[in-house]
């Protein structure tokens, strides 16, 4: 059997006083060594009672707990002593309703639920504060190392269509992620790196293991596209997605400085990169998914991109993204047990990502399941979508489709400006005409509601969710002015 050594107790003996964290909105900051004593004693009231016998990956059912978070250092510790103490932690995301909570909670058969709220759920409920409060079952055998094929967490797929799928994740691949990402995006001891993105995302808790790894300090409380906060809190690496990456050149930022700005979640503007250059944000893309532990491949700020050390990437036939190597998730769990049915002959994943490799250069086209057909020509939701995100007008956009007698589905554009613009869509249909062809132009433009299909409680949008929506709800959309 394969151990791999826990992050957090080697960095508090390589960095015993330079500080893990800092939170910021509490004016309060954790040095490596309290840290780790920290998580240490909420591990000595988890402790799971089996920690010393062999774990059967495929029937972890009692080993689950669901963990109902947001982006704060006490959920942190929450995460890292439940890993410690030999349970399998799956974050879910606080902007769950009721109703989502628990059907999650029937769906999983959780051994504990940590919410703040009051549910009748159909297993053991906890507050988070309750956890800290309980007694300690003493120190467990082993807690600083970990199987390395043994699953640690559970994170949700993005969703972006279907149902989300609950993907778990080895404290190996997690430790190569950090690891092989460090080799691409240079981290050490003195950096600081925002914690920007939900800990219930894999984006969002990778880098955690990338700073345990490196010596370096999280920063917690600041959001990202906040110029003057990043400037204050001398963020050197952090994490967003395009949106954000716009609102911050918006804010026109003077003096900042950010050498390690990673960019994810969906095709990316290469004209946004350049004006984040000038604004003095090195914006580094990252094409990556839950199932490989956050980060695949990285473009350089110059346009080229190479596979992390470990993984490699590949396109089938259909130009679809394949991939494999030490960051892989352990497979799916489906019905109480480890389902890896998923993976094709030697190991391979497949994304159902569409892209090309041309001169040392990834580009990522979308969805192969977003594709939709219309008069007999395919369309990709998400090449509309970033040519209309290019218009100086346009905040946010989404592209579905709606029936049509004659041509099977017709593309339609949701759009959210930003705040004082305005923009006509025949405006908007003249400026994609200038580089799509005719049958790509929406035959709708409408506003982008807001609702919680439209928004998502991670970093990308359930499209099926949304296309359900407007197959029975159109009706209930403004139409662009």
């Amino acid at each position: 059997m394969t151990s791999v050594q826990c992050l957090l107790s080697e960095a508090a003996r390589l960095w015993p006083e330079a500080p893990a964290l800092i939170d910021a909105g509490a004016s309060h900051s954790l040095s490596f060594r309290a840290l780790d004593e920290r998580v240490q004693a909420l591990c000595d009231r988890l402790a799971w009672p089996g920690l010393n016998q062999a774990i059967d990956p495929h029937a972890a059912q009692n080993r689950l707990v669901l963990l109902e978070c947001h982006t704060r250092v006490s959920d942190l510790v929450v995460i890292l002593a439940l890993i410690r103490a030999g349970w399998i932690c799956v974050p879910t995301s606080f902007r769950h309703t009721d109703r989502q909570l628990q059907t999650l909670v029937r769906t999983l058969r959780p051994a504990l639920l940590v919410s703040e709220r009051p549910l009748a759920v159909g297993c053991r409920l906890c507050h988070p504060v309750a956890l800290e409060q309980g007694p300690a079952l003493g120190r467990a055998a082993n807690q600083h190392t970990f199987d390395a094929d043994q699953p640690v967490t559970g994170f949700f797929t993005s969703g972006s269509n279907g149902t989300p799928k609950l993907a778990l994740h080895s404290y190996s691949a997690h430790r190569a992620s950090a690891a092989a990402s460090r080799q691409r995006l240079p981290l050490r001891p003195g950096d600081r790196n925002l914690m920007s993105l939900p800990l219930f995302h894999i984006g969002g808790l990778a880098p955690v293991f990338r700073n345990l790894l490196a010596g370096s300090t999280m920063v917690f409380g600041g959001r990202a596209d906040d110029a003057s906060f990043l400037h204050q809190q001398q963020i050197s690496h952090l994490s967003f997605v395009s949106a954000q990456l716009r609102a911050l050149i918006a804010q026109k930022p003077q003096g900042l400085r950010i050498p390690y700005a990673l960019v994810g979640g969906g095709p990316i503007d290469p004209a946004l990169l350049e004006s984040a250059q000038r604004a003095g944000i090195e914006g580094w893309q990252s094409y990556g998914l839950t199932e490989m532990s956050s980060q695949v491949a990285t473009g350089s700020p110059a346009g080229y991109w190479q596979v992390l050390p470990g993984n490699e990437l590949r396109l089938d036939a259909d130009g679809a993204i394949l991939v494999r190597g030490a960051t892989s998730f352990l497979g799916y769990w489906r019905n109480g047990r480890l389902d890896r049915s998923c993976f094709l002959p030697g190991g391979w994943f497949a994304t159902k990502d569409l892209g090309t490799w041309h001169d040392a250069v990834l580009s990522i086209h979308g969805r192969l399941d977003n594709l939709f057909i219309s008069g007999g020509e395919n369309i990709q939701p998400e090449e509309i979508e970033l040519e209309l995100l290019r218009h100086p007008a346009v905040e946010r956009v989404l592209v579905c489709s709606v029936a049509d007698v004659k041509f099977g589905r017709r593309p339609i554009a949701l759009v959210e400006l930003h705040s004082g613009s305005r923009v006509s869509s025949s405006e908007l249909n003249r400026w994609l005409a200038a580089n799509l062809p005719r049958f790509k132009l929406p035959q709708q433009w409408w506003q982008l509601p807001n609702r919680p299909e439209f928004t998502g409680t991670g970093l990308k949008i359930n499209r099926t969710a949304v296309q359900t929506w407007v197959d029975q709800q159109a009706h209930r959309l403004t139409p662009l002015a």
